[in-house]
């Protein structure tokens, strides 16, 4: 399947901590609905998906992404301290839909 680039929206990054985000490889994406879209490199790493859940605090849809697409928008979403997002939305390739997630 190919994959289609989508943009972080830092407003949603900002859901999760930096180093949430860096130690889980996840980082919410956009909001779709009442859904987060979060990509995350396992969707099958249950517990650190289920922590997501908890800290997002919306019904969650997780999408694949690669490790690096993950920790590179990371990097470019959060400032180096780790803090609030900066205004602009940055691109985070190689997204895949997967199964949608519910409480």
């Amino acid at each position: 399947m190919d994959l289609v680039a989508d943009a972080v929206d830092r407003e949603t990054a900002s859901l999760v901590a930096a180093e949430t985000a860096w130690e889980r490889h996840a980082i919410p994406v956009r909001v779709d609905g009442d859904q987060v879209v979060v990509a995350a490199e396992d969707p099958t790493d249950e517990e650190g998906l289920e922590a997501l859940r908890g800290l997002v605090g919306r019904d969650v849809r997780f999408a694949v992404a690669t490790r690096s697409a993950i920790l590179r928008s990371v990097g470019s979403v959060y400032d180096e301290a780790g803090s609030a997002p900066s205004a602009s939305p940055v691109s985070l390739p190689a997204l895949e839909p997967t199964l949608a997630a519910g409480p």
